[in-house]
């Protein structure tokens, strides 16, 4: 009688292995759990962030967060650039996905990769929620221009976007602003927490 062998798998290879299951199972599920349409037509948010949250746990279960916080650190690049690769993300994720299940997803993998590059994570938070803000009001998706169209139904689509563009333009600036001069943001909490 022989006995089979099993090639030996890395604790990493199997978290990532199971992390792509997850993501394919229930990524999906969270973004699309978060919309409904009503008797009118009108789109309208369900239960924000429930399957983003189970994610999120499943993610810190297996410590992917931590695995990549360390890679992230091994690779030895500049923080501006993972930094600017972080916002690109967020901005692409706002397109599609609310601000309460992107930070649901993303927040238990990358604020171990934060707090490892030495980025303040209060600063960090308001500059993704710029960031996502930003993914509100620019296509293909624009939650917040469908809900200016629902406030003002005679205004066509079209001159919603256009008005929105300038409003596009001032938050990449405040975010290029705050990257810029990260104490606007940080002066007030570390004077309310006595730092």
């Amino acid at each position: 009688m022989t006995t089979a062998t099993y090639p030996t798998v890395s604790r990493g290879r199997l978290a990532r292995a199971a992390l792509l299951a997850l993501l394919t199972l229930c990524l999906p599920a969270a973004a699309s759990a978060q919309w409904a349409t009503d008797a009118q037509g009108n789109v309208t948010s369900t239960n924000p962030g429930h399957g983003s949250a189970v994610l999120g746990q499943i993610l810190s279960f297996l410590n992917v967060p931590q695995e990549l916080a360390a890679l992230v650190a091994d690779l030895e690049v500049n923080r501006w650039v993972v930094f600017l690769i972080m916002n690109l993300l967020f901005l692409f994720l706002g397109f599609f996905i609310p601000p309460v299940a992107i930070i649901l997803v993303t927040m238990p993998v990358l604020f171990p990769i934060i707090t490892e590059l030495g980025f303040d994570p209060v600063w960090f938070g308001v500059v993704m929620t710029l960031n996502m803000e930003m993914g509100l009001i620019t296509p293909p998706v624009g939650l917040n221009l469908y809900v200016v169209q629902g406030i003002a139904p005679d205004i066509p689509l079209r001159d919603i976007l256009v008005g929105s563009l300038p409003y596009v333009g001032v938050l990449a600036l405040g975010i290029i602003i705050l990257a810029l001069f990260p104490g606007l943001v940080t002066w007030l909490p570390s004077q309310m927490l006595g730092g």
